[in-house]
C-alpha cells in the first residue's frame, strides 16, 4: 500500500468495501480494510451481496472457518449464535453463501491486515428489512469489539449489464457513472439508510443494496457520525486504454 496513508478514525464501526476481481477493485477494498486495522476488531461481521440464491432475508450457514490463500479465517461462532438467539431476522440456510463471491473476495484482505480477527458472513439480500435488521445489528454489537462491513459494488453499465442508455461517448458515460455513484456515496456519508434501498432500487447504483443500507444502520445505532470515503475509482481506471463499453463503480467508505 504505498503511497497511502490511511486516516486515524477512532470509533471506526463499519465500512462498505468493493468485492470485484481483485484487479479492479482490490486496492479500494485493501485502504478499507487497512483503515480499520487500527480499530483492533476481534469480529468482523460481513455482510455480503446476493447475486444468486433468492434469500428473502438475511441467512447463514453452520461453517466454522474460510479458506483463503493465506491461510482459514476462524469464523466467530459464539457472536453467530448470539446474533441467531436475538430477534432479528437471522436465518439459517445451509447454501447461504453457495456460488457466491461477495464475502470470499474480501478474506484474503482480512487475513493479511487483521489476522487476529474472526469473522461473521451474512448473506444480506436487498430486502425492505434491511435497516431494521442494521439497526438491530448493530445494537446486538455495541459494548462489543467488532465492525459490520458491507460488500458491494456500486454502478454496473453496459450491455451485458442491461444498463446502457449512452453509446460511443466515452466521456460522457464516464461522467454518467461517477455521478450516479456520488448519489449512493453521499447517503452512505450522510448515514441515510432510510434513502438506500429506494436509491439503490432507482438508479441501479449498489448491487448490495441490502447490505449498505444494513451496515450504515448498524454504524448509526452504533454511535458513528458520518461517513467518510477512503477511495473511488471505476474499472476503467484499471484498464484505461480500453473503451468504455462495460464500466463498474467501486466505494471503500469507513464510518466512525
Amino acid at each position: 500500500m504505498r503511497g497511502f496513508a490511511p486516516p486515524a478514525l477512532p470509533g471506526a464501526c463499519a465500512a462498505v468495501a468493493p468485492h470485484a476481481g481483485w484487479f479492479f477493485s482490490g486496492r479500494t477494498a485493501a485502504r478499507v480494510f487497512l483503515t480499520l486495522a487500527p480499530a483492533a476488531p476481534a469480529t468482523l461481521v460481513l455482510l455480503g451481496a446476493v447475486h444468486r440464491r433468492p434469500l428473502e432475508g438475511p441467512a447463514v450457514d453452520a461453517a466454522q472457518a474460510w479458506d483463503t490463500p493465506l491461510g482459514p479465517v476462524a469464523v466467530d461462532t459464539a457472536l453467530l449464535a448470539d446474533l441467531r438467539q436475538a430477534d432479528m431476522g437471522l436465518e439459517f440456510d445451509r447454501d447461504a453463501h453457495e456460488g457466491e463471491h461477495s464475502i470470499e473476495v474480501s478474506l484474503p484482505f482480512v487475513r493479511h491486515f487483521l489476522p487476529e480477527a474472526r469473522i461473521v458472513p451474512i448473506a444480506c439480500p436487498t430486502f425492505p428489512g434491511a435497516p431494521a435488521f442494521g439497526a438491530a445489528l448493530g445494537a446486538a454489537l455495541k459494548g462489543r469489539r467488532a465492525v459490520v462491513v458491507a460488500s458491494s459494488d456500486l454502478t454496473h453499465y453496459g450491455a451485458s449489464y442491461g444498463s446502457a442508455p449512452l453509446s460511443g461517448d466515452s466521456a460522457q458515460t464516464l461522467r454518467l457513472v461517477r455521478e450516479n455513484d456520488e448519489r449512493m456515496l453521499a447517503l452512505v456519508r450522510e448515514l441515510r439508510d432510510d434513502a438506500i434501498l429506494a436509491e439503490a432500487r432507482a438508479r441501479h447504483n449498489a448491487c448490495g443494496g441490502g447490505a449498505i443500507a444494513a451496515a450504515v444502520a448498524a454504524a448509526r445505532t452504533m454511535g458513528a457520525r458520518a461517513g467518510i470515503v477512503i477511495e473511488y475509482r471505476t474499472s476503467h481506471d484499471s484498464l484505461p486504454e480500453h473503451p468504455i463499453t462495460r464500466i463498474v463503480g467501486y466505494g471503500g467508505v469507513v464510518m466512525a
